[in-house]
């Protein structure tokens, strides 16, 4: 009887071991939402779990899909503050535009097993004048763009998701906005994709977007779809016959009893008058063109359900605007657009410039042979560094005569006191200055 307890207890112990070592895979009861937010503002990223003993967050660089560990963020993206990043909250403080664009997730660990939240998206916006509101964006499950809604019954929208060119050709994007891979007219859509469309001719004359038409300020050849999750028809305008766009009739037939309203940020619209091309009437940031309203431009009534105007973007000083977000879709182009026209768009869309910094140019001053300069942050100081267009003051040797010269030349003045002289800098700058002795 002991020696049966005994071989028992002993099997007990042996396989204990191997029971606690075969842990569960975590339970995610509520996965992390996305963010939207200004830059410079603060955000979080929660999953509500079951048992887990470790997590560990990730960013998701667009276009590569390369990712980066939250704890390390800070040092490729200086200001930024995190915390969390090895918890189940990652908190951000003071983030940057740069990391507009970029996927978060994260990974819950047991032991061997391990699970991943869903990929959600951070969205981080330049605010001209402080008053962009800013929302929670969708995560990677909702449709992230209301702009792929239906097409023309010529081009009838497929069962399964994808990128179709017409007088063109599809290619994957890399994260610089380069096709790369095969061309192709049309592209299966595979959870959220990078892609470029380029047309079949050097002259496009406008663009139509699951049959809306843009016309954009330049002549845009290509353009790079980025965070494409629905269907998504693209047609290249290359003669006077488009194929896709939708006529007046065929919106009004689909309309449906939904709000439709048209919403722009840091940029502002305009109506057109009756040549199509000339703006009239006071610009707004949104419009709801459900009904029948007003076209301030022309003062006559248009039917609801569809609306024309123009989207101009609003650039703050040293930003200039590389790029465009539809929805939540982004898209940058061959050439320059500032503005565009939009033709009878039938449904709820938001514009909004994608901005840069423009960086500003740095030059060094060198004072020598008795003087100094003050401004840029220097005070007195013979060498330094300062922005293009700094207005520094030069300082000669008090109580001597003489003259500047190099980059400021004033001359000699004999047995004088020199004033002090500013100076615009815009270039690198030596500056001279020789006491005269008699």
């Amino acid at each position: 009887m002991t020696k049966k307890f005994l071989a028992l207890l002993l099997a007990c112990c042996l396989l204990l071991p191997l029971a606690c070592a075969s842990a569960d895979a975590p339970v995610i009861e509520r996965q992390p939402e996305g963010c939207d937010i200004l830059e410079g503002e603060s955000c979080q990223f929660k999953v509500k779990h079951g048992e887990t003993e470790s997590f560990l967050w990730r960013f998701v660089e667009p276009g590569t899909g390369k990712t980066l560990q939250a704890s390390k963020a800070e040092e490729s993206f200086p200001g930024l503050k995190v915390s969390g990043a090895k918890s189940d909250t990652l908190k951000l403080k003071n983030v940057p535009l740069d990391l507009d664009g970029w996927g978060v997730f994260c990974r819950l660990t047991n032991g061997s097993d391990f699970a991943d939240t869903d990929l959600v998206f951070l969205t981080v916006r330049y605010n001209v004048g402080g008053t962009a509101a800013a929302t929670q964006a969708p995560d990677k499950t909702t449709k992230e763009t209301k702009e792929t809604k239906s097409t023309k019954d010529t081009q009838e929208t497929p069962a399964t998701p994808v990128i179709r060119a017409v007088n063109g050709y599809v290619q994957m994007a890399e994260s610089n906005g380069v096709p790369t891979g095969a061309k192709k007219t049309e592209i299966p859509i595979t959870g959220s994709m990078d892609v470029a469309v380029t047309a079949n001719a050097k002259t496009v004359h406008s663009w139509i977007l699951n049959g809306v038409k843009y016309d954009f300020e330049d002549n845009v050849t290509r353009i790079v779809f980025r965070r494409v999750t629905d269907t998504l028809i693209v047609e290249p305008v290359v003669d006077d016959n488009p194929q896709t766009a939708k006529t007046s009739k065929e919106i009004l037939a689909a309309r449906t009893g939904e709000t439709l309203i048209v919403k722009t940020i840091n940029s502002r619209m305009h109506f057109l008058k009756s040549n199509g091309k000339s703006i009239g009437g006071k610009s707004f940031r949104e419009f709801d063109f459900t009904n029948d309203y007003t076209n301030t431009a022309t003062n006559k009534t248009v039917k609801g359900g569809k609306i024309t105007v123009r989207v101009t973007g609003e650039a703050p000083e040293n930003y200039r605007i590389y790029g465009w977000r539809f929805n939540n879709m982004r898209l940058t182009f061959s050439g320059e657009v500032t503005f565009f026209i939009v033709h009878m768009l039938d449904c709820s869309m938001e514009y909004e410039p994608l901005l840069q910094e423009i960086p500003i140019p740095t030059y060094t001053v060198n004072c020598y042979g008795g003087c100094s300069f003050s401004g840029g942050g220097y005070d007195h100081a013979t060498s330094g560094t300062v922005k293009a267009n700094t207005i520094i003051t030069v300082h000669p040797e008090p109580g001597t005569g003489g003259c500047f010269t190099g980059d400021i030349n004033m001359g000699t003045w004999d047995h004088a006191i020199i004033s002090d002289v500013t100076y615009c800098v815009d270039h690198d700058s030596v500056i001279y200055y020789s006491a005269v002795i008699n």
